[in-house]
Protein backbone atom coordinates (compact mmCIF):
# COMPACT_ATOMS: atom_id res chain seq x y z
CA UNK A 1 0.00 0.00 0.00
CA UNK A 2 1.40 3.37 -1.00
CA UNK A 3 1.45 6.12 1.56
CA UNK A 4 1.98 8.98 -0.93
CA UNK A 5 -0.81 10.11 -3.25
CA UNK A 6 0.00 12.30 -6.24
CA UNK A 7 -2.01 15.51 -6.19
CA UNK A 8 -3.63 16.74 -9.37
CA UNK A 9 -2.87 20.25 -10.63
CA UNK A 10 -5.96 21.74 -8.95
CA UNK A 11 -4.93 20.38 -5.52
CA UNK A 12 -1.32 21.54 -6.07
CA UNK A 13 -2.56 25.02 -6.97
CA UNK A 14 -4.66 25.14 -3.78
CA UNK A 15 -1.58 24.42 -1.67
CA UNK A 16 0.45 27.01 -3.62
CA UNK A 17 -2.39 29.52 -3.08
CA UNK A 18 -2.27 28.94 0.70
CA UNK A 19 1.50 29.45 0.65
CA UNK A 20 1.10 32.66 -1.36
CA UNK A 21 -1.54 33.97 1.06
CA UNK A 22 0.40 33.02 4.18
CA UNK A 23 3.74 34.52 3.11
CA UNK A 24 2.83 36.77 0.15
CA UNK A 25 5.25 34.76 -1.97
CA UNK A 26 5.10 34.42 -5.73
CA UNK A 27 5.27 30.63 -5.78
CA UNK A 28 3.96 27.78 -7.91
CA UNK A 29 4.95 24.12 -8.04
CA UNK A 30 7.08 23.12 -11.01
CA UNK A 31 7.46 19.54 -9.78
CA UNK A 32 4.99 16.87 -8.79
CA UNK A 33 3.39 17.18 -5.39
CA UNK A 34 2.50 14.20 -3.23
CA UNK A 35 0.69 14.10 0.08
CA UNK A 36 0.62 11.43 2.76
CA UNK A 37 -2.34 10.39 4.84
CA UNK A 38 -0.86 12.45 7.69
CA UNK A 39 -1.01 15.62 5.52
CA UNK A 40 2.73 15.79 4.91
CA UNK A 41 3.52 17.35 1.54
CA UNK A 42 6.44 16.12 -0.57
CA UNK A 43 7.92 17.48 -3.81
CA UNK A 44 9.08 15.02 -6.48
CA UNK A 45 10.98 15.72 -9.69
CA UNK A 46 9.05 15.41 -12.94
CA UNK A 47 11.74 12.95 -14.08
CA UNK A 48 9.75 10.38 -12.08
CA UNK A 49 7.37 10.20 -15.05
CA UNK A 50 10.09 8.30 -16.94
CA UNK A 51 10.21 5.55 -14.31
CA UNK A 52 7.56 2.86 -14.05
CA UNK A 53 7.47 3.11 -10.25
CA UNK A 54 4.21 1.18 -10.03
CA UNK A 55 6.13 -2.09 -10.36
CA UNK A 56 8.35 -1.12 -7.44
CA UNK A 57 7.52 -1.11 -3.75
CA UNK A 58 8.25 2.45 -2.69
CA UNK A 59 7.17 3.63 0.73
CA UNK A 60 8.17 7.31 0.47
CA UNK A 61 9.26 9.46 -2.44
CA UNK A 62 10.38 13.04 -2.71
CA UNK A 63 11.63 15.78 -0.45
CA UNK A 64 9.59 16.66 2.63
CA UNK A 65 8.34 20.18 1.92
CA UNK A 66 5.55 21.06 4.34
CA UNK A 67 2.71 19.93 6.58
CA UNK A 68 -0.88 21.10 6.42
CA UNK A 69 -2.68 21.13 9.78
CA UNK A 70 -6.41 20.79 10.49
CA UNK A 71 -6.90 24.58 10.35
CA UNK A 72 -5.49 24.70 6.82
CA UNK A 73 -2.22 26.37 7.87
CA UNK A 74 0.91 25.34 6.03
CA UNK A 75 4.01 24.66 8.15
CA UNK A 76 7.14 24.50 6.00
CA UNK A 77 10.03 22.13 6.61
CA UNK A 78 13.54 23.59 6.79
CA UNK A 79 13.96 22.86 3.08
CA UNK A 80 10.53 24.35 2.35
CA UNK A 81 11.49 27.50 4.28
CA UNK A 82 14.68 27.74 2.22
CA UNK A 83 12.66 27.55 -1.00
CA UNK A 84 9.84 29.93 0.01
CA UNK A 85 11.87 32.28 2.26
CA UNK A 86 13.61 34.33 -0.45
CA UNK A 87 10.24 34.86 -2.20
CA UNK A 88 8.27 35.71 0.97
CA UNK A 89 7.25 39.32 1.57
CA UNK A 90 5.47 38.89 4.92
CA UNK A 91 5.58 36.68 8.03
CA UNK A 92 9.38 36.37 7.92
CA UNK A 93 11.23 37.13 11.17
CA UNK A 94 14.92 37.88 11.57
CA UNK A 95 16.01 36.38 14.92
CA UNK A 96 19.70 37.33 14.93
CA UNK A 97 21.53 36.18 18.08
CA UNK A 98 18.57 34.04 19.15
CA UNK A 99 19.43 31.63 16.32
CA UNK A 100 21.51 29.46 18.69
CA UNK A 101 18.46 28.88 20.88
CA UNK A 102 16.34 28.20 17.82
CA UNK A 103 18.82 25.68 16.40
CA UNK A 104 18.86 23.92 19.79
CA UNK A 105 15.11 23.44 19.43
CA UNK A 106 13.99 26.05 21.96
CA UNK A 107 10.95 28.30 21.75
CA UNK A 108 12.09 31.91 21.65
CA UNK A 109 10.53 35.15 22.93
CA UNK A 110 10.15 37.59 20.06
CA UNK A 111 8.08 40.73 19.49
CA UNK A 112 6.84 41.28 15.96
CA UNK A 113 3.79 42.38 13.97
CA UNK A 114 3.70 39.08 12.08
CA UNK A 115 0.94 36.57 12.75
CA UNK A 116 0.45 32.81 12.57
CA UNK A 117 3.11 30.57 11.09
CA UNK A 118 6.33 32.48 10.31
CA UNK A 119 9.54 31.73 8.46
CA UNK A 120 12.54 32.12 10.77
CA UNK A 121 15.79 33.47 9.36
CA UNK A 122 19.19 34.64 10.54
CA UNK A 123 21.01 36.81 8.03
CA UNK A 124 20.74 35.08 4.66
CA UNK A 125 19.99 31.68 6.22
CA UNK A 126 16.43 30.38 6.50
CA UNK A 127 16.22 28.17 9.59
CA UNK A 128 12.68 26.82 9.36
CA UNK A 129 9.16 27.64 10.47
CA UNK A 130 7.62 28.51 13.80
CA UNK A 131 4.25 29.60 15.12
CA UNK A 132 3.75 32.93 16.89
CA UNK A 133 1.63 32.62 20.02
CA UNK A 134 0.87 34.71 23.08
CA UNK A 135 1.91 32.96 26.28
CA UNK A 136 1.49 34.06 29.87
CA UNK A 137 4.88 34.37 31.56
CA UNK A 138 5.87 35.20 35.12
CA UNK A 139 8.09 38.29 35.18
CA UNK A 140 9.80 39.69 38.27
CA UNK A 141 9.92 43.46 38.82
CA UNK A 142 12.72 45.45 40.53
CA UNK A 143 11.42 44.52 43.98
CA UNK A 144 11.39 40.82 43.11
CA UNK A 145 7.62 40.56 43.04
CA UNK A 146 6.25 38.22 40.42
CA UNK A 147 3.59 39.39 37.98
CA UNK A 148 1.94 37.70 35.02
CA UNK A 149 2.50 39.23 31.61
CA UNK A 150 1.56 38.14 28.10
CA UNK A 151 4.62 37.54 25.96
CA UNK A 152 4.88 36.78 22.25
CA UNK A 153 6.80 33.55 21.59
CA UNK A 154 7.83 31.72 18.43
CA UNK A 155 7.14 28.02 18.98
CA UNK A 156 9.76 25.71 17.53
CA UNK A 157 8.29 22.59 15.93
CA UNK A 158 11.25 20.38 16.86
CA UNK A 159 9.95 17.48 18.99
CA UNK A 160 10.94 17.78 22.65
CA UNK A 161 12.81 14.47 22.44
CA UNK A 162 15.16 15.95 19.82
CA UNK A 163 15.89 19.26 21.58
CA UNK A 164 19.39 19.99 22.81
CA UNK A 165 19.25 21.66 26.21
CA UNK A 166 22.27 22.66 28.26
CA UNK A 167 22.01 22.06 32.02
Amino acid sequence: MRTNQFLNSKESKEIAKKINEQWDADFSFEDFVTQTQKDKIYIVSRDLEKIDYKKLFVEQIGMYFAHENDRGEIRLSVEGAQIIGPKAKKNVVEIGRLSKLWMAGQDIPFKTDCTGVVIVKCGDDYLGCGKLVLKEETIFDEEGKPRKEMQQIILNFVPKTRRHVKD
